[in-house]
């Protein structure tokens, strides 16, 4: 079953972007929004990044060798039939995102891992076109992200909007 935010990303960028072409996706997990994303917008080339590694920091019952695995396993199927459309890079976030032209893609989603959050919106936001979108999961759902994603916006003075399913966003 999809969460809400793999069913609500895909259609709200077709509202607020008139064509989907290049975008990034960093945390990729098993691939549902991934998938989505890649179904509803077919002229989309989209930059998958996720190590699917363990790190000595991660405590979660869902972080073992065997989790990370068959979540890499469950992905690479949902977007097999759509991978002359994808960039798979298996890289931490922050090493991947010197693999990506600033100012190259129409979005950005960050959904990686949350306590890199500040990192990772400080690599990923110049990738992301004038007049493209930079969005994220886990807004009000974690403490870390809400603070982290308020203040960064701040900075570029942008005011943060929210979708259903957690999802964070504003315009570059």
């Amino acid at each position: 079953m999809l969460r809400a935010h793999s069913r609500v990303l895909p259609a709200w960028l077709g509202t607020v972007l008139p064509r989907v072409i290049h975008g990034a996706e960093i945390g990729v997990w098993e691939g549902k929004t991934s998938a989505e994303l890649l179904r509803y917008h077919a002229e989309l080339t989209l930059i998958l990044v996720d190590p699917w590694k363990v790190y000595a920091d991660q405590n979660y019952e869902h972080t073992t060798i065997e989790r990370m695995a068959l979540a890499k396993e469950r992905a690479l199927s949902r977007i097999e039939k759509y991978m002359d459309r994808v960039v798979l890079i298996e890289k931490p976030s922050l090493k991947a995102c010197n693999e990506v032209e600033d100012t190259s893609l129409d979005f950005v989603f960050i959904d990686g891992w949350h306590l890199d959050i500040v990192a990772d919106l400080q690599a990923w936001y110049p990738k992301v076109r004038i007049g493209g979108i930079f969005c994220g999961h886990d807004y009000e759902l974690m403490s870390v992200i809400k603070p982290a994603v308020d203040a960064f916006a701040e900075e570029y003075d942008r005011n943060v909007e929210t979708l259903r399913g957690y999802i964070w966003w504003f315009r570059k």
